[in-house]
């Protein structure tokens, strides 16, 4: 996105993309009101690179100064991850438009996102305004694993992060930065009535929705996606909406922002590749419809075997999503039977899983297992390597060291296998990853279309 003054001083917001290899060549022009976000403060100063990368290295050391620290502070260098990131940022913080911000698995748009938000409470607090903030962002998001994500991020840079409960006073979120809900909370009676209070005291900064996608994907079996439209019903029409994705293709990105009350025309969109994603290579073992399951379970229990002697002193991990739990449970005791019998002491392999409940909230982790086997699987040095879950384990999720995704049993969706693939190499942790498709023929075939 290149911001440029036209003669009416009006900010122009072009969002090109120039770069062939990693970009289609379009451009669009929308116009953009400028918006001081000092305004609350009486400042007028525009947030710039350079101001926001000294925001950034603060925060990724906000979790604790000490002493000598200060000077090594001083002396690091922090960069975005991309072009795409930086305009993502300074178009949240420095406009009042909707925002469309697509970038490729582990590009940082949650990071994006906190950082906007470290930005306004540090201007807040440096200027004593502890009474009332620039303003408080509400981000919304599909699965309970990433609120728990989000949330202990947020709270490790500092800032002040609340996650919204049913039964809270709407005053028990006054000058909070961010407040952190599900998608099915956001639908809620209490919910709007929290908004509007928000709003009228002129504290709601954005509304940020994360995994936008998800919107369309899930909405015919999830109902609350089909009513997310109501968060721009009058007078929060006015409040801007940031929607976050890596999985959404250009030929639904106008059906999306339908769908959250934007107009395509009058909306910011900053867009990367969805599979940029160099370290990563993918591998495709395809059956035919009519076998039996038989040859690709002994496929699968090869292809972790030799993983795990190939890396048994590595440290790394592997994913393996199944589209069932009954199937899950059925190959959980057929992987785990082959690792005892072929590695001693045996690795750990941990279940997540995750199924959507109506009457409840997003995600449901079964009790005897909960988040402890997530939390486990992400210890760096944890003893769990292989995790296996259902769709929605480790949605959003950020485990280090993982290197190996499988996908057992592709669905008719490409981009929630992208999705899937999406947890691996993050933070740079691995040089190469690899990505497995266990799928039918038709499958791969409309995979291919």
């Amino acid at each position: 996105s290149i911001m440029t003054k036209n003669k009416n001083n009006v900010d122009e917001v072009a969002t090109t993309t120039a770069t062939a290899t990693t970009r289609t060549a379009t451009t669009k022009t929308t116009k953009t009101v400028h918006f001081n976000h000092h305004d609350l403060l009486g400042i007028t100063k525009e947030i710039t690179e350079k101001t926001a990368l000294t925001y950034m290295k603060k925060m990724i050391n906000s979790d604790g100064i000490r002493g000598g620290e200060r000077e090594e502070e001083n002396r690091m260098i922090v960069s975005f991850r991309s072009d795409d990131q930086r305009d993502a940022v300074l178009a949240m913080v420095n406009t009042k438009k909707n925002i469309f911000y697509h970038a490729t698995t582990a590009g940082g748009k949650t990071f994006a996102a906190l950082l906007v938000v470290f930005i306004e409470q540090s201007i807040s607090d440096t200027f004593s305004v502890h009474e009332k903030r620039i303003g408080t962002t509400v981000m919304i998001l599909p699965f309970t694993l990433l609120k728990h994500e989000v949330e202990k991020a947020a709270k490790r840079f500092c800032i002040d992060v609340i996650v919204y409960r049913q039964q809270d006073r709407v005053t028990d979120y006054s000058g909070k930065s961010l407040i952190i809900a599900s998608t099915v909370q956001a639908v809620t009676e209490g919910f709007r009535s929290l908004l509007l209070n928000l709003h009228r005291t002129e504290t709601l900064r954005r509304i940020i929705i994360d995994e936008a996608h998800e919107v369309t994907l899930s909405s015919d079996y999830r109902s609350e996606m089909r009513k997310l439209f109501s968060l721009r019903h009058d007078p929060l029409h006015t409040v801007p909406i940031c929607s976050m994705s890596a999985t959404v293709p250009i030929s639904e990105e106008k059906n999306l922002l339908k769908s959250l009350g934007c107009i395509l025309s009058e909306t910011i969109t900053i867009r990367s590749p969805t599979c940029d994603r160099p370290n990563l290579r993918y591998r495709v073992y395809k059956y035919g419809d009519e076998s039996s399951g038989e040859e690709p379970e002994k496929h699968l229990v090869s292809i972790i075997l030799s993983w795990l002697s190939r890396e048994k002193e590595s440290g790394a991990k592997m994913m393996v999503f199944f589209p069932y739990i009954t199937m899950l449970e059925h190959l959980h005791t057929k992987i785990r039977e082959a690792i005892e019998a072929n590695f001693s002491p045996a690795i750990a392999v941990d279940i997540i899983e995750t199924y959507y409940n109506p009457s409840g909230d997003d995600s449901i982790v079964k009790d005897r297992l909960k988040h402890q086997s997530w939390e486990r699987f992400c210890q760096s040095l944890g003893s769990s390597r292989i995790l296996l879950g259902t769709s929605g384990a480790g949605a959003g999720g950020n485990a280090p060291d993982v290197n190996c995704v499988i996908e057992y049993g592709a669905g008719s969706s490409l981009a929630v296998s992208i999705q899937k693939f999406g947890r691996a190499c993050r933070e740079n942790t691995c040089s190469i990853g690899d990505c497995y498709v266990f799928s039918s023929e038709h499958i791969i075939l409309n995979y291919r279309q």
